[in-house]
């Protein structure tokens, strides 16, 4: 090969490379049938989107708040260790379990979830009542951490922007929704005017948030940060404080929980359907939590 073809291949090959090792994990996946991971008695399962096909992954008994990377390729969730609660990661079949925090005394991991770009996990971490979102690599290194409230001001449901550049959370005993900007740790709490407030989300596209409130808690919200207008979807069904919500990555279909089973709703449809008996916290493949 001439030595200046060659050249630019060796370039080509180390930008290819650089950009995986960056990002950790390669194209958003749409396949069909989606899948959907979800906890089942303390573990980590995942199963075909029509419920088929389901597959345990971890054994312990004490797992929580799964999120499947962007790619597909892994699997995030928490697991109660000696009373801490800390961030493990898995692969999609199973196999190599990884735990990524160690806690000290009066600290707890909680809300997991990847960036959709890939470029690192979002998460937020309790220490002697101040409570902080952070960022950090696929090997559990920190790379920024702030602080998203003060003390006696807990904070819950993490959920980051399709652009990886905002966190949404819910704050405080009132249930607010904040929002952080995860560069420059910019945090805005309660500058929506949204109280009473719970399972919050980002939709796969754009800015918009997805919540139930107590008021309506059988009305999915979706509100636009940037329009200050909102959607709504009315279920069937009176959801509770755990509902679990999830979209597909296409945004077309919304997993949640009722009385502890798995339900699907299609918006295009507007129809509803029972997913699968004795499951909680679902998450669709390819839309990180």
């Amino acid at each position: 090969m001439n030595r200046k073809y060659w050249n630019a291949f060796i370039l080509c090959l180390l930008t290819f490379l650089l950009c995986m090792s960056s990002t950790g994990c390669d194209a958003v996946r749409n396949e069909e049938p989606l899948k959907i991971c979800f906890i089942r008695n303390g573990d980590v399962w995942v199963m075909d989107e029509d419920g088929s096909n389901e597959m345990q992954l971890t054994y312990s008994g004490h797992d929580d708040n799964p999120s499947w990377s962007a790619c597909g390729r892994y699997i995030l969730f928490v697991r109660n260790v000696e009373g801490y609660e800390e961030i493990y990661l898995i692969n999609n079949d199973g196999k190599n379990e990884t735990r990524l925090t160690f806690t000290g005394e009066d600290e707890n991991y909680f809300s997991p979830t990847w960036m959709p770009d890939g470029s690192g996990i979002v998460y937020g971490r309790r220490f002697t009542d101040t409570y902080y979102i952070g960022v950090m690599n696929k090997s559990g290194v920190t790379i920024k951490e702030f602080i998203a409230s003060g003390v006696d001001s807990y904070i819950i449901g993490i959920s980051v922007s399709p652009d990886s550049a905002k966190a949404s959370y819910i704050w405080g005993a009132s249930n607010i929704v904040g929002i952080m900007n995860l560069v420059n740790g910019v945090n805005y709490a309660n500058q929506y005017g949204i109280t009473n407030c719970y399972d919050i989300t980002f939709a796969p596209h754009g800015e918009v948030i997805v919540y139930i409130d107590g008021y309506n808690p059988n009305i999915i919200h979706c509100y636009n940060l940037v329009l200050a207008n909102t959607i709504d979807y009315t279920l069937p069904y009176i959801l509770s404080f755990n509902s679990d919500l999830s979209f597909s990555p296409s945004g077309d279909k919304i997993v949640f929980v009722y009385n502890f089973n798995i339900y699907g709703y299609d918006i295009k449809t507007n129809q509803t359907n029972l997913i699968k008996v004795n499951g909680q916290q679902p998450c669709f493949i390819g839309k990180p939590r």
